[in-house]
């Protein structure tokens, strides 16, 4: 070959492709289990005790919503296993299209739905964190390829640095939270893909459209009005414009096209006066008139809801651990199913979790209220990242499955390691962070400490320490944003 001439062939390597087609045929084959899981937990036969799960409900509103029947007597419906608890948007959209599907059928649908979105806001969370893959060394592989280069981009090629490793990791860390969501067909995964689109739009500088996509995340879920509170307190007058006109059209406009001005307003005031119960403690008890959430379901436990201390947000720990209230759901009557250090009443436990919830919103407001919080990518993409931190933390009924959200910060803190804009006491306390919210869960199961001391563990507050954790990991990396300035 003539001297100078490119002896590098312009053909890419097999062997350069296999660990990504490996990767990929991993992830289809862990799609393909959880799949199977979900259907088999989610199955509706009742003549073989499947019941469904938390879909069953959402799939009874939308069968009613449909019929322009009450959506909150699930009885009516041909599926009448569990209670629909949420305002009416979801019922009407998107549930109302999959209930033209038999059961089954749409939670199929459901669940294909649910892995586009995690998808989606995976690969919306990489543009944002990641926007110019040539300032991450390694995350670019070269065009032209020959037997020694191959072994020297090989060995080169730094693995970690890469923005599909830091996904991987984040979608690992956060993996029984994501796994709890998809298997109870919860709705959260809405919730994360609206916020991650309202996130998307802020740092475009769209104002108005992040406020109405925020606005829908409320209309499915009273907990992200957390985010309308952030665009109040960050001076954002568009996108409260756009919030504003979004829960007119969410709330009121869309469902009441469906279900009738009159029965929409009658079903937003059964369900403002169920949530008002759940958040004194006051549940509603089942009834059949025509405004009211009826609620309860046929596994209803024999212990009154009174008495037990439910989720992971604040509230729930400080009941467990500050009231004789029931903690230990899986033991039975007979047993101690307590694991309270104190002995106030659940009433007065709730009080404490309310400072100690308002002090935390008090502190968000000080970390995202400055406007250099909100000018730039980075700092607004942590500020959301505290904010929904802290939106899980103080909902009173956070559940499990409720933390797929966190999918947010802990994506934000693994791509400010990988590009070492994390330092000093930052970087150590998103590791730490990072590593307790995701170990947690498997150092304390059953499989590893046993079953009844797992079950002790977890309802004294492991997983709201973790997310305690992050939340000081987010703040933390925010801060050092302010000094890098």
């Amino acid at each position: 070959m003539p001297p100078g001439q490119d002896q590098a062939l312009p053909v890419p390597s097999p062997r350069s492709r296999w660990p990504r087609c490996l990767f990929w045929v991993v992830v289809m084959v862990v799609l393909a289990v959880h799949f199977r899981q979900c259907m088999r937990d989610g199955w509706w036969d009742p003549a073989k005790g499947k019941d469904g799960t938390d879909f069953t409900a959402s799939y009874s509103a939308g069968e009613l919503a449909r019929r322009g029947e009450n959506i909150f007597d699930y009885r009516l419906s041909s599926t009448p296993g569990r209670p629909f608890i949420y305002p009416p948007m979801f019922a009407v959209f998107p549930m109302t299209l999959l209930s033209l599907l038999p059961h089954n059928g749409a939670l199929a649908a459901f669940w294909v739905l649910n892995i586009v979105m995690l998808f989606a806001s995976l690969w919306l969370l990489r543009t944002l964190l990641w926007p110019d893959p040539a300032a991450s060394p390694g995350t670019t592989e070269p065009a032209l390829v020959t037997h020694r280069g191959l072994w020297c981009r090989c060995c080169s090629w730094r693995v970690w640095r890469h923005p599909d490793t830091g996904l991987v990791l984040a979608v690992l860390v956060c993996g029984r939270f994501l796994s709890s969501n998809m298997r109870l067909g919860n709705a959260n995964m809405y919730i994360l893909f609206l916020i991650v689109v309202a996130l998307c739009l802020l740092v475009r500088s769209r104002g108005f459209w992040a406020g109405i996509v925020v606005a829908l995340a409320t209309a499915f879920k009273v907990t992200p009005g957390l985010f309308g509170l952030y665009l109040l307190w960050s001076r954002r007058g568009w996108a409260l414009v756009g919030g504003a006109l979004g829960l007119v059209l969410f709330l009121v406009l869309v469902p009441g096209s469906v279900l009738g001005v009159a029965r929409n307003f009658e079903l937003l005031s059964a369900f403002t006066r169920h949530a008002s119960g759940a958040l004194t403690d006051n549940k509603d008890v089942d009834a059949a008139s025509p405004d009211s959430v009826v609620v309860g379901w046929r596994h209803r436990l024999k212990q009154s809801y009174k008495d037990r201390a439910v989720g992971v947000s604040l509230r729930g720990t400080t009941q467990k651990l500050l009231s004789p209230s029931v903690a230990l759901n899986r033991r039975d009557a007979s047993e101690d199913r307590t694991v309270n250090i104190a002995n106030l009443t659940m009433q007065q436990a709730a009080r404490v979790a309310d400072v100690l919830s308002l002090c935390l919103l008090v502190v968000t407001i000080l970390l995202t209220a400055p406007r250099w919080t909100c000018q730039e990518r980075l700092p607004l993409i942590l500020s959301l990242g505290l904010v929904t931190t802290a939106m899980v933390l103080i909902s009173p009924l956070t559940r499990k499955a409720h933390l797929v959200v966190l999918l947010i910060p802990v994506v934000a803190l693994i791509a400010l390691l990988q590009q070492d804009k994390l330092t000093g006491a930052a970087r150590r306390w998103a590791w730490i962070g990072l590593l307790v919210l995701g170990l947690s869960g498997v150092v304390f199961s059953g499989e590893v400490v046993g079953q009844r001391l797992s079950d002790v563990i977890n309802a004294a507050g492991t997983t709201t320490v973790s997310v305690l954790l992050v939340y000081v990991a987010t703040a933390m990396a925010l801060h050092g944003m302010k000094h890098a300035k």
